[in-house]
């Protein structure tokens, strides 16, 4: 019987709810196995730790066997800090640059998320983390000129009841001005130095700055290696202010071990994580 030949190729989202990739290898997997390789045009990976896309052998086979990959890759520059415990520093997520481009096909095959941008302190002790700042703007940003890296995707931290109340938790709380802290470095630093270094700055999910949705089809249609088009629709499931083309988000709710205390989607509670016999 022949099969109808789709209208647009699907692209899988992995994912917005948890890091698959650094987490939950064998049910990205067994996720992606339940779809059709000929049916896929693209698979976007999200994650802060990419070293199972090196080291994972049946990871890295079964994107093989997709033609089109590419990686929104967080580094905000507080992995390894009391607000992203266990993120590795992101001066080793950088020495993985190099063989993740040459894994994926190019640099243009990756995005840098510095994001979101937040500001966190001890209300009880001095201590304070912050990755609002000039001097670490400007690091994140001559790396990615250094690995030819041009996306730059940022957004200010929007702090959710179920994130405030994990600070709590931990005997921590965001900043009284961080927004405007944020709103300033983006004017006067990231936009001027985006400009200077030929960075394309984005703005993920706000109402004033947003522009191309992380996941983009135009985009992925330039670097799929037949150019393949892919829907231009909307994704209606994602918030008011967000911009991303139409994907299937193959990620569940699970319990995320990086534990970053503004996360809006990481469980209060230690959840377990995947059911391998049906999530």
């Amino acid at each position: 019987m022949q099969r109808i030949m789709l209208k647009h190729r699907k692209i899988i989202s992995a994912s917005r709810r948890c890091d698959l990739v650094a987490f939950y290898p064998e049910y990205f997997i067994d996720a992606l196995n339940r779809f059709p390789v000929d049916e896929i045009h693209s698979i976007v990976l999200w994650t802060k730790d990419p070293t199972n896309i090196l080291a994972n052998d049946s990871l890295r086979r079964k994107l093989l066997s997709f033609s089109n990959t590419y990686l929104l890759l967080s580094i905000t520059g507080l992995g390894a800090t009391l607000v992203e415990p266990l993120v590795p520093e992101p001066k080793r997520v950088f020495q993985m640059i190099r063989p993740l481009e040459d894994f994926l096909g190019g640099p243009e095959h990756i995005a840098l998320r510095f994001d979101p941008l937040i500001h966190i302190v001890k209300p009880e002790s001095d201590e304070d983390v912050s990755n609002i700042r000039r001097n670490m703007a400007l690091w994140i940003m001559d790396e990615m000129a250094r690995f030819r890296i041009r996306r730059l995707i940022i957004s200010v931290a929007e702090i959710y009841s179920k994130s405030a109340a994990r600070m709590r938790k931990m005997g921590l709380a965001v900043a009284p001005q961080f927004q405007l802290e944020a709103e300033h470095l983006i004017t006067e630093t990231l936009i001027p130095e985006a400009l200077q270094k030929d960075i394309v700055l984005e703005c993920c999910a706000s109402p004033n700055l947003t522009s191309r949705g992380c996941i983009n089809s135009a985009i992925l249609q330039d670097i799929h290696p037949r150019h393949y088009p892919a829907s231009t629709a909307k994704d209606s499931a994602q918030r008011e202010y967000c911009n991303c083309s139409k994907s299937i988000d193959i990620g569940k709710w699970f319990s995320c071990p990086h534990g970053c205390a503004y996360c809006y989607g990481n469980p209060l509670s230690n959840a377990s994580g995947p059911d391998m016999n049906g999530g």
